[in-house]
């Protein structure tokens, strides 16, 4: 999310495709949506072929309440 928020629009959506997200993951997501402008509009589980996948989708509702994008390397020296 910290990566797409910069280069989306007002308005524009990030989809994630996921094959596992485990709660902590999501709640994660959930308390940085705010922080990074996003909103989340859709949080969806689907089979295919046997195999479990999760489509989530936000959209950038605001400005980043952060200066986005952080300087190279510190989403993964220092991750939100």
């Amino acid at each position: 999310m910290e990566y797409a928020s910069p280069l989306l629009m007002l308005g524009g959506r990030l989809i994630c495709y996921k094959a596992h997200v485990d709660d902590e993951e999501f709640q994660h997501a959930l308390d940085l949506q705010s922080q990074l402008g996003m909103t989340l509009i859709s949080d969806r589980t689907t089979t295919l072929s046997d195999h479990v996948r999760r489509i989530i989708c936000f959209e950038k509702s605001k400005k980043p309440a952060i200066k986005l994008p952080r300087k190279a390397g510190m989403a993964l020296k220092r991750p939100l």
